[in-house]
């Protein structure tokens, strides 16, 4: 009779309790998850890692993501904080410990920073994943394959907007679009060229005019943002944003609209 063994994966977590905390929580990925045991967490702040550790029944904790790593023999981190000040050098730590890394959007607050991660990830041979799950919902295989089997007809324009509150414009495509253009790329493929039109109080933006914002994710322009993707099979994209819409955002309000429609 044959055995098997399987592989069983040490995970940690790194946040910093009011600082971007622990993101969407991506280290709840490990909790059920057959062959992986979450058994670390780092983070600055006393409370907040031990509040985490207490939730996720975790022993060791640490105040200083570097030392986790230099003690713990971990397979996979996950990235939570969502401010990207720290995320490049986290990445890199990670990478250069062995660890696989799991991180929250956005990448990184530049492209540069993004392409030193990407680089280092490959130097290690790590993989780097970042949590763009949309395209794992069940509805966008079943959609696939009802454009594949050309139950709907063929794919002509994809449309999609942010949350188009505060944030609208430039921090919401910084922020939510990753999902948007990652469900785009699922469906029409890779891009080939693109258009856009960024305003600030119904100015176009200018080169300069890049503004903090309310979490650190990078510079970011405009509170409106329009964009057109032409992507390699002929397909065309569209993404918009803009600050303050009704709504802003509340799923409530939506459904609201739904109830008066009905």
């Amino acid at each position: 009779m044959t055995e098997y063994h399987v592989k069983s994966y040490r995970a940690g977590a790194i946040g910093w309790t009011g600082r971007g905390d622990y993101g969407h929580h991506l280290h709840r990925a490990f909790s059920d998850l057959g062959g992986v045991e979450l058994v670390a967490i780092a983070d600055p702040d006393a409370d907040g890692r031990a509040r985490t550790a207490r939730d996720y029944g975790v022993t060791a904790v640490y105040s200083d993501y570097r030392e986790m790593l230099a003690m713990e023999s971990l397979d996979i981190v996950s990235i939570g904080p969502r401010w990207v000040e720290h995320r490049e050098a986290m990445a890199t730590a990670c990478a250069e410990a062995g660890c696989h890394i799991f991180c929250d959007k956005p990448i990184a607050a530049t492209l540069e920073e993004g392409d030193r991660m990407v680089a280092a990830a490959d130097r290690n041979r790590v993989k780097l994943a970042v949590a763009l799950q949309a395209v794992y919902l069940p509805g966008v295989p079943a959609a696939r394959e009802l454009i594949a089997n050309g139950a709907i007809g063929p794919l002509q324009t994809l449309y999609g907007r942010g949350k188009q509150d505060r944030r609208g414009g430039g921090e919401d495509l910084a922020i939510l679009g990753p999902h948007v253009l990652n469900l785009m790329r699922c469906f029409a493929g890779e891009p080939v060229s693109v258009w856009a039109h960024i305003t600030e109080d119904g100015q176009p933006v200018a080169a300069g005019d890049g503004r903090e914002t309310s979490e650190p994710v990078g510079l970011v322009s405009g509170d409106a943002v329009s964009a057109i993707f032409g992507f390699e099979n002929g397909v065309t994209g569209i993404f918009e944003s803009r600050a303050d819409q009704p709504g802003k955002g509340d799923h409530a309000a939506s459904r609201k609209v739904r109830q008066l429609r009905g």
